[in-house]
């Protein structure tokens, strides 16, 4: 499979997913101690995963787990994630808190950050007038110089997405930025966006 663009790096190993996360879940040697961590230290249930192969979890789990430790506001917005490996996409996340695990989104560390990412968006936009998302994709286009219906700036939006509806939606080019910054990949725009929200604004 091509690495993607733009997006968190595929993980096929323990040395790829130490590379990008720095998760306690990375060494836990059971779904049961994974799901203790989540419960006791973030307040989120884990569900759904009991069968399924200890390292792809892991991969995954250990995405949620860097976002919530680092960004505990997520919590706000996020109480239980759930495999259902039936969906159509790698996961999603609504904001009743639920975010779903699909098939693809195993083994995948940027699955979890990117879910965790729309949870900190709707975290984030309560304290706001209007979407957080959309206010730091604007800041940050403003920062680098990039004109609003200017090439250059659909193409940093396209490199992280792939996709012509997401690139044009601030919740998902935020959700990309993140995953991919955090997942060892990215742009200077990803980078700005990260910026914009470890320091809190």
């Amino acid at each position: 499979m091509n690495e993607r663009l733009n997006r968190a790096k595929n993980i096929h190993t323990i040395e790829d997913l130490r590379s990008v996360s720095s998760s306690p879940v990375i060494d836990m040697e059971s779904i049961n101690e994974i799901k203790s961590r989540f419960t006791d230290i973030h307040g989120v249930a884990i569900e759904g995963f009991d069968k399924k192969d200890l390292f792809a979890v892991k991969a995954t789990l250990s995405g949620y787990d860097d976002m919530l430790s680092e960004y505990p506001e997520i919590r706000k917005g996020l109480n239980t994630i759930r495999y259902v490996g039936n969906i159509g996409s790698m996961g999603d996340w609504n904001s009743a808190g639920l975010s779903r695990v699909g098939k693809s989104g195993l083994q995948d560390y940027g699955t979890g950050i990117h879910e965790s990412a729309h949870a900190l968006d709707y975290a984030r936009s309560q304290k706001t007038k209007g979407l957080y998302s959309e206010q730091i994709v604007e800041r940050a286009r403003k920062n680098l110089g990039y004109r609003k219906n200017g090439a250059d700036y659909i193409r940093v939006r396209m490199d992280l997405t792939a996709d012509l509806g997401d690139a044009r939606d601030s919740r998902e080019v935020f959700a990309y930025a993140i995953e991919s910054h955090k997942g060892g990949c990215g742009n200077d725009f990803a980078a700005e966006i990260y910026r914009l929200v470890k320091e809190g604004k």
